[in-house]
């Protein structure tokens, strides 16, 4: 059975529930978690490898089943049209479970993975500010820690977090600030901080930072262009805006990837292999196996 055909018969509580068994920090990215779901189940998935879940323990917790650590960075549309393989009878919410914390790792998206990884191990960014270091010392003070306090304590505690974000990143949105204006664009695209999801006030957002030539702006900017998010559907758009993010140096291949699978779904491949070899060279190392696999095919039908 092939992943996405688990997770379209699983439930969702039941597998947000198994998640929070397995890293208790989880349980304040429900909204994330389950938009990611949702996603997966509805995304157009390509053949993808064969996934082997394994039986395994983490740091001795005996809640955890199996284990997927091939899955850790995967690209989606690949994963979730993978073949499961359990070494026994598994519940698919279980399955479902492990799969979707180790292709989103709390919920993120691929675009926001690396950098929150990068944010908290301390991998240079280039001198590119993350939102943390956008808010003022009193905002970070009230962040939640969801170990220490009860469901209710925490989400009472987010609110107030949420709010104290939200004021800091308007401030510098309305006085022009290209990542203020970014990430604000961002808390209405994934409803964050207790915002309602606004694609068409992300989408404005998006582009006042992208006119001043902030790359990350750009990237989504054209994803709204891309899937019609927020504004009318132009993939003409949305691959400008992709090439020009791209120019920017530490992109880590992101731009260059959707621009590739943009030019695949044209029928372009030698386009295509040229930008995901792009992507591959600024770090985006699953590109190579798309790069690999598209030379070794005769010939490529447009939309497969």
């Amino acid at each position: 059975m092939k992943l996405q055909d688990i997770f379209r018969n699983s439930d969702f509580e039941k597998v947000f529930d198994y998640i929070c068994k397995i890293d208790p920090k989880s349980k304040g990215s429900k909204f994330s978690y389950m938009t990611a779901f949702e996603f997966l189940c509805d995304m157009k998935a390509q053949s993808g490898y064969l996934i082997e879940f394994k039986e395994s323990t983490y740091e001795n917790t005996p809640d955890i089943k199996i284990a997927c650590a091939e899955l850790d960075g995967y690209p989606w549309k690949m994963a979730i049209g993978g073949e499961v393989s359990v070494p026994h009878e598994t519940p698919n919410d279980i399955i479902a479970a492990v799969a979707l914390y180790n292709l989103t790792f709390y919920g993120f998206s691929p675009d926001e993975r690396r950098s929150q990884l990068n944010k908290w191990f301390g991998k240079p960014t280039d001198g590119e500010p993350q939102e943390e270091d956008l808010l003022t010392d009193e905002t970070k003070s009230l962040e939640p820690d969801p170990i220490e306090l009860s469901d209710d304590e925490y989400d009472r505690a987010y609110d107030i977090y949420g709010e104290a974000v939200l004021k800091d990143l308007r401030e510098l949105a309305q006085n022009g600030d290209r990542y203020g204006q970014f990430y604000l664009g961002r808390a209405y695209d994934q409803g964050l901080y207790g915002l309602n999801r606004d694609m068409s006030e992300a989408f404005r957002l998006y582009q006042d930072s992208a006119a001043q030539g902030y790359f990350k702006a750009q990237n989504n900017l054209a994803q709204c262009y891309e899937h019609g998010w927020g504004t009318a559907q132009d993939l003409a758009k949305a691959k400008e805006l992709y090439a020009e993010a791209s120019k920017a140096p530490n992109t880590q291949g992101y731009p260059e990837e959707n621009l590739g699978f943009l030019e695949l779904a044209d029928g372009n491949k030698e386009q295509a292999i040229e930008w995901f070899q792009k992507a591959a060279f600024k770090g985006d190392v699953v590109c190579k196996q798309y790069v690999w696999y598209l030379q070794r095919q005769p010939k490529w039908t447009k939309g497969v």
